[in-house]
Parts: structure tokens; sequence; C-alpha cells
């Protein structure tokens, strides 16, 4: 009888300790959180200045968005650091079917297939930065874009 007892007793405080947890939990205690949320504005700027080759100082957009690189080998480069779709004028006698379907953002910024050898190519692609190779730079002539090296 004893043991039945304990058992039963056993019970009877395990209901009781679970009635306590979950009742505890009920209760209306009220706790209010504020927070403060602090608003850090940073503003990129809209230019930057480099120096081309002659060492005078040039102004670009700060994100250049379109550019003209004149030989392959820049266009490559360019196509492989991810920014094809910014080419909207290249040497394009020098990028290959191959060049194209590996990069179709170049095909889309570039769909006349303007070339940097004609410079009127240059100026009608609205290139923001045409960039070439040393010794073409003595032999251009105004373009009035930043020519960088």
């Amino acid at each position: 009888m004893r043991k039945s007892s304990n058992k039963v007793l056993c019970i009877i405080g395990a209901i009781v300790l679970s009635l306590c947890i979950v009742l505890s939990g009920c209760g209306s205690t009220t706790t209010t959180t504020t927070t403060t949320t602090s608003v850090t504005t940073t503003t990129t700027p809209t230019t930057r200045t480099v120096m081309d080759q002659n060492g005078n100082a040039v102004v670009i957009p700060y994100k250049e968005t379109r550019v003209a690189p004149q030989i392959g080998a820049m266009a490559h480069m360019t196509a492989l650091l991810g920014d094809s779709n910014e080419i909207v004028c290249a040497a394009d006698s020098s990028l290959n079917a191959t060049f194209r379907k590996i990069f179709p953002g170049y095909v889309q910024a570039n769909p006349k297939g303007l070339s940097t050898s004609n410079v009127e190519d240059v100026i009608a692609s609205g290139a923001q930065v045409f960039m070439v190779p040393s010794p073409t730079r003595r032999r251009l002539p105004n373009i009035k874009r930043p020519v960088l090296q």
C-alpha cells in the first residue's frame, strides 16, 4: 500500500508542478521594449579624378557605365572583370564569335558593332571613358572624352 501511495503522491506532485509552470506563463506581465534606430546616410560621389598618362588630372564618372577599350585585349579584360555589358564600343574585328557567345552583355551594349578604329563610332557610342595603349594616345584627335591608358 505504501508503494501505491508514493506513486499517487508523485503523480499529484507532477501535476501540481506542471500547473504551476503553465499558469506562471499566463501571467499578465507587460514588457515594453523601446528601440531607436539611427539613420546614417552616405553619399556616393558622382565623379572622381584620375591621372592620364601625361600626368593631367581627368575627371571621370565615379562608376563608369559606358567604356570603349581600343584593343581587343582591353575588351577581354573588361569582360573578364564582369563588365562586358559596359563595353559600348570596341575593336570589334578583334572580338570573335566565341567572345560574343561567352559575353552576351557585350552584344547588348554594342548592338551596332561600333568600332574604336573609327573616331566617329567612339563619339556616337557615348562612351564615358576611352581606354587606349600608350602609343595610340598621341595620335588621337580631340574626341572630348576622358582617355585613359
